[in-house]
């Protein structure tokens, strides 16, 4: 019997085929079950509070200045991304700084002494908070959402330190850009720990006293924390989610 080489062709791919599909079956290329679940899992961390447009707040914040703490009543409103608005308030009610940014610029006006201050917007919020945090990764700690650096892989893992799960995020490098950690029902995030595109220790943020606003999961409590001890703590008095806020709010003149 004469065989053609196009039928040898079709036979030779057609035993390829039944290879690399029984390899799978057999676990020769396996489905990483984890890998899936931690995908599963971050997506819908990421997707927390994603109905959240606008917000305002009332409270209190305590911050470290020149190795002294220091507690202010405080009032505050932003849009997401990368709008937001915060006073310090005296003890008569009256603004006593003033910080805003609009996306494009950087306002503080503090009233005692008289400064005003314009600078174009960077990521960083620079010298105005006690840590490098981002204008975006406030906004989202304000409103209960994880802000998320670029990474290159994802891993999860369950933890022994009275937390549930816990993502490790890295870089193209392996370089660890960020820690997130669950609490012991893997719905809620309760710490961030957050790293410079070296590796090096940024800042840890603590979320606390979740409550509900509007169908909303919110913060009543956010700590940040340098590599050495707690050094800003915004606690909530109250809190108002998508509500109207004009864009004139996120723009400062001088006096």
């Amino acid at each position: 019997m004469r065989v053609s080489i196009r039928d040898v062709s079709t036979a030779t791919l057609g035993i390829l085929v039944a290879f690399f599909l029984s390899a799978c079956t057999r676990g020769f290329l396996p489905t990483d079950d984890r890998q899936i679940e931690a995908r599963e899992k971050f997506s819908a961390i990421k997707n927390i509070n994603a109905g959240i447009k606008s917000f305002k707040g009332i409270g209190t914040i305590r911050y470290l200045e020149s190795g002294k703490f220091k507690t202010v009543r405080a009032a505050w409103a932003g849009t997401v991304p990368d709008k937001i608005r915060i006073e310090a308030l005296g003890a008569s009610g009256q603004p006593v700084v003033r910080l805003a940014t609009d996306g494009k610029w950087l306002y503080l006006n503090s009233f005692y002494p008289q400064r005003f201050y314009k600078r174009r917007s960077k990521k960083n919020l620079g010298k105005l908070l006690p840590v490098r945090i981002s204008t975006d990764a406030l906004i989202s700690l304000l409103t209960g959402r994880v802000p998320i650096y670029d990474f290159h892989t994802l891993s999860m893992e369950r933890t022994d330190t009275g937390y549930g799960s816990l993502f490790e995020l890295k870089g193209r490098w392996q370089v660890v850009a960020q820690k997130i950690y669950l609490d012991e029902t893997n719905t809620t995030v309760v710490k961030v720990e957050m790293f410079d595109s070296n590796g090096r220790f940024d800042y840890t943020a603590e979320l606390d006293r979740q409550k509900i606003r509007s169908g909303f999961s919110i913060p009543f409590r956010l700590r940040l924390s340098d590599a050495k001890q707690e050094v800003f703590t915004l606690s909530v008095e109250r809190y108002w989610v998508n509500i109207p806020v004009e864009k004139t709010v996120f723009t400062l003149t001088p006096p």
